[in-house]
């Protein structure tokens, strides 16, 4: 038989946002004027008459959302439709803006009898962007679409799950500054991702693994890699749940992160791989949790920029977590 699953829901979202500045006129910020963080030296404060306070005029955006989504099971075919209207109004105190639109998503997955799963989706997103290029017109708002074909796999005799994807997914209307002189913002630009990402999780007595694995190809409006986005990562992690002493777990994991480039492919931040360590123990509605991350404090960049900055890895952290679940 056919079944339908129908949910009709609407959201509104309300964001005021505001902020001001402090500008140094005549001021002569030397050395003395600066703090350094490895020898702080506090006071040495420019008198204030040195200083313009610039405030921007409140911003406020006023949002609303309504969507309809549709699941509909016909013997193996799993299919879904979905239909969004949104509609976004800004004032900035000196301009309005208004911006709505309505994005589609349909997919349909047919189950095999023998645990395989292919699939094919089709989605579009819908992102305003506030302000005017530069000749007092309203920046249009970003646009997106997303095409995802792939597959999940269920053994019936062995308990274990993967899923294989492909996508690709085009933004537009996005600033390109090389595609006409002289002209402040355009969104006349088209960036592209595409990739692959494999996922599986498999579980053998006490054990249990993950594997995550993705590809990624990127390019920007302007022709370059997107900035700080890694081109392959990967990452494992084993949890041990032992039955001869319920509740407790420990896990360990592995993530990998390779380079990345800094939106106009000068400087390249070089791949790392850092491992993480987890032990906890659950009783009742209680869970206790230790987690380590980094945990052999390795150094590392996260990312570098084209303005040549880089920011630093996060150091080895551990966190302790208790929870109860009423």
């Amino acid at each position: 038989g056919t079944q339908y699953q129908d949910v009709t829901l609407g959201e509104s979202g309300f964001y005021d946002y505001a902020r001001g500045y402090d500008v140094a006129t005549g001021a002569v910020l030397d050395d003395s004027t600066w703090i350094n963080v490895f020898d702080p030296q506090y006071g040495n404060i420019p008198p204030a008459s040195e200083f313009t306070y610039a405030a921007s005029p409140d911003s406020t955006t006023e949002d609303l959302g309504l969507y309809i989504n549709d699941q509909i099971s016909v013997g193996n075919w799993r299919i879904t439709a979905g239909v969004r209207f949104d509609d976004t109004e800004t004032n900035s105190g000196t301009s309005s803006q208004s911006d709505d639109a309505v994005s589609t998503s349909v997919g349909a997955l047919y189950q095999f009898d023998n645990g395989l799963s292919p699939y094919v989706s089709f989605a579009e997103s819908f992102d305003p962007v506030i302000g005017t290029n530069g000749r007092g017109e309203p920046l249009e708002p970003q646009e997106g679409e997303q095409w995802e074909a792939g597959f999940k796999y269920q053994p019936s005799d062995f308990p274990a799950m993967v899923t294989l994807a492909y996508f690709d997914i085009t933004q537009s209307n996005l600033n390109d500054p090389s595609s006409l002189v002289g002209e402040y913002q355009q969104k006349r630009g088209e960036a592209s991702i595409t990739g692959v990402e494999l996922e599986g999780i498999v579980f053998m007595g006490d054990l249990s693994l993950e594997l995550n694995a993705s590809q990624l190809d990127t390019e920007s409006a302007e022709g370059y890699r997107l900035a700080s986005v890694p081109e392959r990562q990967a990452s494992t992690w084993l949890t041990w749940r032992p039955g001869g002493f319920e509740g407790f777990k420990a896990g360990a994991g592995i993530r990998y992160v390779g380079e990345s480039w800094d939106g106009i492919d000068q400087l390249r931040t070089p791949s790392y791989t850092l491992g993480d360590l987890m032990i906890g123990y659950q009783t009742g509605p209680w869970d206790l949790t230790l987690n380590a991350r980094n945990v052999a404090d390795k150094e590392f960049q996260a990312t570098c920029l084209a303005r040549g900055d880089c920011f630093p890895g996060e150091a080895r952290s551990v966190v302790g977590r208790v929870r109860y679940q009423f």
